[in-house]
């Protein structure tokens, strides 16, 4: 024991006389040198001063009377500079550097010297170690005196100015610190796993405090590590989780204390990844759904304070700033994510969390004026609210289920009513996408949620939402132009869907087309264009159904026009012509005054007239010639073609004659322009069908009444050629 005693302390002595006296012999004489080249400056300040200083001379007599000399110039002494960095030359002279020789020897080799000491007695202690010369108990308190030194050597050196390599002492003491420790507690079982935490827990201090005073963020993400891996250092293999979890919280908050004090944003983005990757070993390990409360609470109360973080680092204007929000900002999804899949067994725990999220989202979002986080908060709630409706499609599950969608619904509806009471009804596009999205989205579930248990009332319920909304429309009406009208046009698309759910056919086409009307109109009266774009897609998907609806037979009961598509195709056409009403109503706010959008409309709107006039002559003689061919074959089938053929010719060029008829009325090319297309397709159809498949008498009908209808469209141009192109300025042509 003696000779072990002994040899300690010669190691001890060693280390002091090569590494301690020779860094502390290094400190002094470069103060020494700092204090007298400070010295050295103020002396040649006093030298140039008095230099420049004029001597006196003998004063000038005027007039008999002897001017006093001027007073003396006192110089005065410049203050002490502060202390500079050694090796670097003095402020305001032109000292050359240190050479490359005096770089070598004066602090290249020491750099060695010091590497080399270092590593000889780290083979001493290795050597000392694997001879028994030192008991477990004496390798702990080296290790702890060695941490403890060279952290207090690094705040010397710190304080010195020498920053870095102090920084880099009082970080390897640290690491010595926790390894001793943890040798202690895993490897020589020489403290419990309390008094190791508790330890661990005190250098984690120790080494915030140095990073504190030091103003090192090195030092300070050094101790947030050591921190979170205290508890995997002195685990005992147990489940401790309401001891880990809460030790994570005050962690957390510690570590944004820090943060904030010291405006280091980087050591809360540490501390969030940290705390994410402790939750998700510890449920790697430990989680059972017997915990599922306890562990929502806790990471609801993780998610609170990183959010509390995100909004504090978002006034920041560093870029280090905006990274760690942009970190940070990922906590809630994932914080949503987790709480989805740990409450997914529990229904009534699922409705109230989303619901809960949906307020305090909305809360958020109207507190930081952000409408896409509302909107974020919306696509977060609602697919896995229609995830959970199809999930629980029990009679039990139906009254919480339209409990938790009138809430959800009606959150985000009164932050609409918000906004639309925070900027005078002028919805930014975001906010009147989600007003519309929100009230889908209620129907769709809505029908969801009865379709196993009430099928019947899925049209009347979807009925009353429209209704709902048509009153919210009357009730902002004065108030709220704008709002009103979307919610007017919500109000129409739910009662498409009301359509649509208890009828087919030509009820769903209409219902559509409605819609899409009731958009334009909105889009105008508001001046959106995106909500004009969006109704002539509605208008469209109506023409699509429509297309394939024609294209069915015809039922054997069938009443030229007055039949339901006919109907179809008329309201269609009423509303084409009352959008290009609309469209030039507001042509002060259209590109070009709204011309090329009213003549699409008009087009399209008598194309639609030529196809229905087209549909009823082939149905009405396709239903003839089935009767006809009952009764006497084949053969007067035929016949009722020959005459479907002469029909449609007569019918296309008289509806021909009648659009440039009401093209020189109304002082509109477009229509004439229509009409002279169809007159073309209809002499190619009597040149190529008529004459080669029609027999005599109905060639002769189908050409005579071409001829004649063509001779007056020309008679017509040649009667009125000085309204064939009318000066666009008059503002006189109009559909």
């Amino acid at each position: 024991m003696t000779a072990l005693a002994l040899a300690l302390l010669a190691l001890l002595a060693v280390a002091t006389i090569v590494i301690v006296v020779p860094l502390v012999a290094l400190a002094k004489a470069t103060s020494a040198e700092h204090r007298l080249r400070a010295l050295e400056q103020r002396v040649a300040a006093l030298a140039a001063g008095s230099s420049q200083a004029a001597p006196p001379g003998p004063a000038p007599e005027t007039g008999g009377v002897r001017l006093e000399s001027p007073p003396p110039v006192v110089i005065q002494a410049p203050p002490p500079e502060q202390p500079r960095v050694a090796g670097t030359p003095a402020a305001g002279t032109h000292e050359q550097g240190p050479s490359l020789e005096e770089r070598i020897g004066g602090r290249w080799l020491l750099y060695a010297g010091v590497v080399a000491i270092f590593l000889a007695a780290a083979f001493f202690v290795k050597y000392a170690f694997e001879n028994a010369w030192v008991t477990p108990t004496l390798r702990v308190v080296i290790g702890t005196l060695a941490g403890l030194t060279l952290a207090a050597a690094g705040r010397h050196f710190a304080r010195r100015g020498y920053a870095l390599y102090g920084q880099m002492l009082a970080g390897a003491g640290s690491a010595i610190l926790y390894l001793s420790i943890y040798a202690a507690l895993n490897v020589y079982a020489l403290i419990g796993p309390l008094a190791a935490f508790a330890s661990m827990l005190g250098v984690t201090t120790l080494t915030a405090w140095l990073a504190t005073t030091q103003s090192a963020l090195g030092l300070a993400i050094m101790a947030v590590l050591g921190g979170y891996a205290t508890p995997f250092l002195v685990s005992t293999g147990r489940d401790a989780q309401l001891f880990l979890f809460t030790y994570v919280a005050l962690l957390v908050a510690a570590t944004m204390f820090l943060a904030r004090r010291q405006q280091w944003p980087v050591l809360n983005v540490a501390s969030f990844l940290l705390t994410g990757a402790t939750v998700a070993a510890w449920a790697a390990r430990f989680y059972t759904p017997g915990k599922w409360l306890t562990t929502e609470l806790f990471i609801t109360l993780y998610c609170a304070m990183f959010v509390y973080v995100l909004a504090r680092t978002l006034r920041g204007p560093a870029l280090t700033a905006r990274v760690a929000a942009l970190v940070l900002a990922t906590g809630p999804v994932i914080y949503h994510a987790a709480s989805l899949v740990i409450l997914n067994p529990r229904p009534l725990a699922t409705l109230v969390y989303l619901l809960l999220f949906s307020g305090l989202g909305i809360v958020a979002a109207h507190r930081w004026q952000a409408v896409a986080v509302r909107a974020a908060v919306w696509l977060a709630v609602a697919a896995p609210f229609l995830s959970w409706v199809v999930q629980h499609r029990g009679a039990q599950w139906l009254l919480p289920g339209l409990a938790a969608l009138f809430g959800l619904y009606g959150l985000h509806l009164s932050a609409t009513f918000r906004d639309l009471a925070d900027r005078y009804g002028r919805l930014r596009p975001l906010e009147v996408g989600l007003l519309h999205v929100n009230g889908a989205w209620a129907c769709i579930a809505l029908l969801t949620l009865l379709a196993p248990h009430a099928a019947a009332w899925q049209g009347r319920a979807a009925l009353l939402l429209a209704l709902a909304h048509a009153v919210m429309a009357s009730a902002v009406w004065k108030r709220i132009t704008e709002g009103a009208l979307h919610f007017l046009a919500l109000a129409f698309a739910l009662l498409a869907v009301a359509v649509a759910v208890e009828f087919e056919g030509a009820w769903l086409i209409a219902a559509w087309a409605a819609e899409g009307f009731a958009l334009a109109w909105i889009g105008l009266a508001v001046g959106r264009t995106w909500l004009r774009v969006a109704g002539a897609a509605a208008f469209a998907g109506a023409l699509a159904q429509l297309f394939g609806l024609v294209s069915q037979p015809a039922p054997v009961h069938y009443v030229l026009v007055a039949n339901p598509r006919a109907g179809l195709m008329v309201f269609l056409v009423i509303l084409l012509y009352g959008a290009a009403w609309l469209h030039r109503r507001h042509a002060a706010s259209l590109e070009a005054g709204g011309r090329h959008e009213v003549a699409a409309l008009v087009s399209a709107a008598n194309l639609l007239t030529w196809l229905l006039i087209t549909v009823e002559v082939n149905r009405a003689f396709g239903i003839r010639a089935w009767e006809a061919s009952v009764d006497r074959g084949f053969g007067a089938m035929t016949d009722t073609d020959l005459a479907r053929q002469t029909t449609l010719s007569i019918a296309w060029s008289a509806f021909a004659l009648a659009l440039i008829v009401a093209g020189f009325v109304r002082r509109y090319a477009p229509l004439r322009y229509i009409g002279i297309a169809i007159f073309g397709y209809t002499v190619a159809k009597v040149a190529v069908v008529d004459l080669a498949r029609l027999e005599r008498i109905y060639r002769i009908l189908s050409v005579f009444a071409l001829g004649v209808l063509l001779l007056v469209a020309s008679y017509l141009y040649q009667r009125f050629a000085g309204l064939v192109d009318p000066p666009r300025a008059s503002g006189k042509e109009h559909p």
